[in-house]
């Protein structure tokens, strides 16, 4: 799947939540960031590559009681260093690997700004126009300098909010 989403401020991505919600077989988990033209138009798999995440699947959160809603979980973007500037379209890819899809969604158009799409063969062809991903994404002025650009991300269990301010989301709760 993937979701796109507006920028309403310039700065970079500090911080991903997403509603996870992960099997006892889950995956190694990838999520890609691209740029769109508009947040309506399908994802191209060609399009240059801003940043991507490979979260082991040791490191994703088991469900203990698979019945419970998904909880938001925190991923650090600031090692990945990617720029954003307001009314820009951003797009993630959420990858899965060999297991059933972990990301819960939202409908009711919970987002209007942005779109989730789908990916059930080979190629984008899918939009699920009253859907979204439950996610949120911060945005901050300045990153600490913290070296280059890196792959590697920590996923943490949301107590807090994140540093910096919330751009764009899709949710069921403020939790």
């Amino acid at each position: 799947y993937a979701q796109s989403f507006t920028a309403t401020s310039d700065g970079f991505l500090s911080s991903l939540q997403l509603a996870l919600n992960v099997p006892k077989d889950a995956a190694d988990f990838t999520i890609t960031f691209t740029r769109s033209k508009a947040a309506e138009l399908l994802p191209l798999d060609d399009a240059p590559v801003l940043g991507r995440i490979l979260i082991p699947a040791k490191d994703l959160p088991r469900n203990a009681i698979p019945q419970l809603a998904p909880r938001f979980y925190t991923i650090d973007l600031a090692t990945l260093r990617i720029p954003v500037r307001k009314g820009e379209v951003i797009l993630f890819q959420c990858s899965p690997g060999r297991t059933s899809f972990i990301v819960d969604a939202v409908s009711n158009d919970a987002y209007p700004e942005g779109q989730l799409f789908g990916r059930p063969v080979n190629r984008w062809n899918a939009r699920e126009n009253d859907w979204d991903l439950a996610f949120r994404i911060y945005v901050v002025d300045n990153l600490p300098s913290i070296g280059p650009a890196t792959q590697s991300a920590t996923v943490t269990p949301t107590i807090y909010p994140p540093k910096g301010t919330l751009m764009a989301g899709a949710a069921w709760d403020p939790v």
